[in-house]
């Protein structure tokens, strides 16, 4: 027995069903490798420039490395090269850049009329859901007593009702804080 051969064990095969996205996945890893590669390409393009300031002078500097690109594109139409395609994905990848940046240069602020409508609401909202708590609160506190149209269901339904009742209050509260932050918490 010693001397038999033993089997090399086999690798990883994903099922046949499941080979397909296998398949993307490790085209996405390969794409996600690629991506940072150029990234790591354009910052030693972009050198030792600190670019976090001014979103302005980003701009400028992805606009330099743009037409430096052109140049060395129309000096050498004929050969296409690895350092070439990797140079057009950077070109492609600060052009993505450029657009993200302008794009939000032309992003506005929300306006005032934005903020008095947004307030007016979520005021209206917060005042009905206080109202709800409050309401149910009472009716929660009537469950017990035999007084009123609430001593007619049953206490547990009473109770299930109102309990909803602030639930639903609560949900008021929370919808105006968060109308009132979105438009007015900057």
């Amino acid at each position: 027995m010693a001397t038999q051969e033993r089997r090399e064990p086999r690798g990883f095969e994903p099922p046949p069903w499941e080979r397909e996205a296998f398949e993307r996945f490790r085209q996405q890893q390969a794409e996600q490798k690629k991506d940072a590669e150029l990234d790591e390409a354009l910052a030693a393009v972009l050198g030792a420039q600190q670019v976090a300031g001014e979103p302005h002078q980003m701009a400028r500097s992805v606009e330099a490395v743009l037409a430096a690109s052109e140049n060395e594109k129309a000096s050498d139409d004929d050969t296409t090269s690895e350092g070439e395609r990797e140079a057009a994905r950077v070109v492609s990848q600060a052009w993505v850049e450029r657009m993200l940046v302008d794009l939000k240069i032309e992003e506005t602020a929300p306006t005032k009329d934005y903020k008095v409508v947004s307030s007016v609401v979520s005021g209206l909202l917060l005042a009905g859901g206080l109202g709800f708590v409050i309401w149910s609160a009472v009716l929660f506190a009537r469950t017990r007593t035999t007084e009123g149209a609430v001593a007619v269901a049953s206490p547990v339904a009473s109770a299930t009702a109102s309990a909803l009742m602030m639930l639903w209050g609560f949900m008021l509260v929370g919808g105006a804080v968060l109308l009132w932050r979105k438009y007015n918490v900057r």
